[in-house]
């Protein structure tokens, strides 16, 4: 199935002179993507005569990471009327230490090149990755926090009070988080159905 999150990213690499492509490695160009350079990597990988040979697919990082970065990506290949797709998923980390993955084998020489496959036109194939970051990349803007001295709109919210500090806090998401607070959210504690809860135990700073 198609990955489910929208890429930030989609790297082609098409590949031309299909049948003269031997033992060289193909390279797409690179993309950017929050002043880092990623691209795809795609060569045979011998399993006996060529028919037989894998084409094995990476996605590289070209740019030193200083943290690490989730990686979800997927590989296509469609043919010439969109019918049939190969697809080759890969979850990977890319930090400091690791700046390439294997998507694995996408496809063999002979299902390629079968005839009324359609994968192949002119000589030609284009290989697509899309690429979704799930952390990593700073984008420089600041980060936003909510203070939790006002409600937000369309929120059941407690009020806790701690001192003169008043905190407008949604229940359901402190009972999911609080072992504490659940009980005492759900509870046959005394301040289950109180809007205001004074919190004795600590100091607000």
């Amino acid at each position: 199935s198609p990955m489910a999150k929208q890429p930030d990213i989609v790297i082609s690499l098409p590949i031309d002179r299909l049948d003269q492509w031997e033992d060289e490695e193909k390279l797409s160009s690179f993309v950017d993507h929050n002043d880092t350079k990623w691209r795809l990597r795609a060569k045979w990988v011998s399993h006996g005569p060529k028919p037989h040979e894998m084409m094995q697919l990476q996605l590289e990082c070209l740019s030193e990471l200083t943290d690490d970065w989730n990686v979800e990506a997927e590989c296509i290949l469609p043919n010439a009327n969109k019918v049939k797709i190969v697809r080759k998923e890969l979850k990977a980390v890319f930090g400091p230490d690791a700046s390439i993955s294997d998507f694995g084998h996408l496809i063999t020489y002979t299902a390629l090149t079968r005839a009324g496959a359609h994968y192949v036109t002119n000589n030609r194939v284009t290989i697509e990755a899309r690429v979704h970051f799930n952390n990593g990349g700073d984008t420089g803007e600041p980060v936003v926090l909510h203070d939790f001295s006002a409600p937000l709109e369309d929120v059941v919210h407690v009020v806790l009070r701690i001192g003169e500090k008043r905190l407008y806090v949604a229940k359901d998401v402190l009972a999911v988080h609080s072992p504490v607070f659940r009980a005492m959210f759900y509870r046959d504690f005394r301040d289950k159905n109180q809007a205001e809860i004074e919190i004795k135990e600590i100091v607000y700073e």
